[in-house]
């Protein structure tokens, strides 16, 4: 299926990019997170991240990190860039607080920020209000049963900050796609 101007989706691009972060997200949990980044990231912050030992795999990070690289390969899938759209305010806060600790190294979380402001820049036109919706209810009930199966996001309490952020991640998301669309509907007016 060729890509058309009503963004259609290219389904043989769209798997070569699941495959591509899946490949990235299973190399960085068997070799590079136990060799260099969880050695690195504890030594320079530590207390600040996950006790005990979370699995990167199960991370939302991760899986921002991995598709924000299979990005570069098919840049007009409306389902990857509302996916990493919901990224935004996750990933910008922890940028935030990494640079408020002079923290400049982070491999994991500044490249899916630069990919996003590509996204908003260059490709606006594939973001949609119930892609990012449904992609918001997804990375909700991820977070939710990874929390509660106990891989990752330990040192977030259940209540009332799971809770907060069962409620504000998927608005500020829909609020972020709105005020874009909105945006680009006044530029063309």
């Amino acid at each position: 299926m060729a890509n058309s101007p009503d963004n259609s989706l290219n389904k043989r691009k769209f798997l070569v990019q699941i495959l591509v972060a899946i490949g990235i997200s299973v190399l960085f949990q068997l070799v590079i997170d136990p060799l260099v980044y969880d050695p690195f990231i504890r030594t320079q912050m530590p207390g600040l991240f996950e006790p005990g030992d979370p699995y990167v795999i199960c991370s939302l990070s991760m899986w921002f990190f991995s598709f924000s690289i299979a990005f570069l390969f098919y840049r007009d899938n409306e389902i990857i860039n509302n996916y990493l759209l919901c990224a935004f305010f996750a990933l910008g806060m922890l940028v935030a607080v990494e640079f408020a600790f002079l923290f400049f190294i982070d491999f994991l979380h500044i490249p899916p920020i630069i990919v996003i402001f590509i996204i908003l820049w260059r490709y606006r036109a594939t973001l949609k209000i119930k892609n990012v919706f449904v992609t918001s209810l997804v990375l909700i009930v991820w977070i939710a049963i990874v929390r509660l199966v106990g891989t990752n996001y330990q040192s977030i309490p259940l209540f009332p900050m799971g809770l907060l952020l069962l409620i504000f991640w998927p608005l500020s998301n829909l609020l972020i796609v709105y005020l874009v669309i909105r945006f680009d509907r006044r530029k063309s007016t």
